[in-house]
């Protein structure tokens, strides 16, 4: 085995165990026992517990903003990304619910290591993982005379109702309490963000100026 594939192992473990049992209830000898690999090979990787949680949290905040990009570069509108995107999440849903479960988590560690600190101070300070393709399409769509701080909080509303419908229907309780009900068939959820995404740019190009 390569050390590409060693620590790839370690982190894919990671990611699951914190979000199941958070940072405390995660050991590192379960993580290794979990990528079948020795406790050995986690500290000569991480260094740290802590440093192993940051950095799984930065891979996760990084799989977004890539594959935001991915779908921006083909998205048409605002709409359309926020579709795009819904679309790609749900063949990855689980993914997306062990970043969240690890960011709600109250056993977060604090950071003393100095260079996992340089690494989360050099993130983007726009907002939300790939703020700045929302920005830039809503800019298209409503203009520069509307001002700067209208479009971000557009961006901000925009990205929260996607996500908070994304985790919503592909919780387990969610998707089978509700699997009949009417707002939780496919044309239906689609239809809900889009709504979303008009209604936050109607109001800033209406009340915003």
């Amino acid at each position: 085995m390569n050390t590409v594939d060693t620590k790839t192992k370690i982190m894919e473990a990671a990611n699951r165990l914190f979000a199941q049992k958070g940072y405390e209830g995660a050991s590192i000898r379960d993580i290794a026992g979990a990528a079948d690999v020795n406790v050995a090979a986690v500290n000569y990787h991480f260094n740290s517990k802590q440093c192993l949680y940051h950095e799984v949290s930065l891979q996760s905040q990084q799989w977004l903003e890539e594959n935001i990009a991915i779908q921006a570069k083909e998205a048409k509108s605002t709409e359309d990304l926020v579709l795009r995107i819904f679309d790609f999440l749900n063949q990855d849903a689980q993914y997306l619910k062990n970043a969240f479960l690890m960011y709600l988590s109250d056993s977060v560690p604090e950071i003393d290591d100095e260079q996992m600190k340089k690494m989360m101070e050099l993130k983007g300070d726009f907002g939300p993982p790939g703020g700045e393709w929302f920005f830039k399409l809503i800019t298209q769509e409503v203009g520069e005379k509307v001002p700067s701080e209208a479009r971000r909080w557009a961006v901000k509303s925009i990205f929260s109702q996607l996500l908070h419908w994304t985790m919503v229907i592909n919780t387990k309780h969610c998707s089978e309490l509700y699997k009949d009900h009417p707002d939780f068939q496919p044309e239906a959820k689609r239809k809900f963000l889009s709504h979303c995404v008009q209604s936050a740019l109607n109001y800033i190009s209406k009340e915003w100026l």
